[in-house]
């Protein structure tokens, strides 16, 4: 589900917006596995013309699109069909009307068509959209939770720990863009999620030196770094651990790949 939020996430960099809503909605009546979650940013909009086209299943970017547009490389909805059965998009050029479609599955097929009127669940916020896009990811699938993975956990709790999960990840491959406040993440309504990047810049770091090496045209960066941990840094450590979700600052340690600003 993670990689499915950032996947989308990803189209909303490539369309200018440096603000993203991302809600968890979740009903737990009588483990009646019902809720969905919504993506909204503050980005260009798309073309109706547009919609019709990325909508489609076997969609493919266009090829010729700038190399630091992230979602040339984004599996855009064919990763999020994987835990939900609809999909709902509403997207609004400035100035122009809004656009609405929806991709769904029924008796096994993948259906799309232009969206009328927008559920009652995200009226309101499809109706304050200014300008910007809106996907509203709903009817989860069973990939998204099994009998065995629950077991007699309710169902919100669980959801909540796929929110808590989902919410780290972001932190973690979009912090250059957050700490340099390129996109700003929102969580249900109140919540600003951090950066957390895997050199924490409380801890006195050793850089071995970059080397570069040239690809197709381009040149990839290599950097390494060592971490020398002072008795000093212990409390921010502990504090850092706990918002990264990490047991050791050891954990950080590995093999970290960017394409321009984004951790992938």
């Amino acid at each position: 589900l993670y990689e499915a939020v950032a996947d989308l996430i990803d189209n909303s960099i490539s369309a200018k917006a440096n603000k993203v809503c991302l809600n968890f909605n979740i009903q737990d009546l009588s483990r009646d596995y019902s809720g969905n979650v919504v993506i909204s940013d503050n980005g260009h909009g798309i073309e109706s013309s547009r919609l019709d086209e990325i909508i489609k299943i076997n969609y493919q970017p266009d090829k010729n699109r700038h190399n630091d547009d992230l979602g040339v490389f984004g599996r855009w909805l064919k990763m999020p069909l994987k835990f939900f059965k609809k999909i709902m998009i509403f997207s609004k050029i400035k100035n122009r009307p809004i656009n609405g479609r929806q991709f769904y599955l029924s008796n096994n097929k993948f259906k799309f068509s232009k969206i009328q009127e927008p559920p009652i669940e995200i009226k309101d916020r499809v109706d304050n959209i200014k300008f910007g896009t809106l996907i509203f990811l709903a009817d989860p699938t069973e990939r998204l939770y099994s009998a065995s993975q629950i077991k007699d956990t309710k169902f919100y709790r669980f959801i909540m720990q796929k929110a808590k999960i989902t919410k780290n990840h972001l932190s973690l491959i979009f912090h250059k863009y957050i700490e340099n406040n390129y996109l700003k993440i929102i969580y249900n309504d109140n919540e600003e999620i951090p950066s957390i990047s895997p050199i924490p810049r409380f801890i006195d770091f050793q850089e071995f030196g970059q080397e570069r090496i040239p690809f197709k045209g381009s040149e990839i960066n290599l950097n390494a770094y060592f971490f020398p941990i002072s008795h000093d840094a212990e409390s921010q450590i502990k504090d850092y651990m706990e918002r990264s979700n990490k047991d050791d600052i050891d954990d950080f340690g590995g093999l970290y790949i960017y394409r321009g600003k984004r951790m992938i």
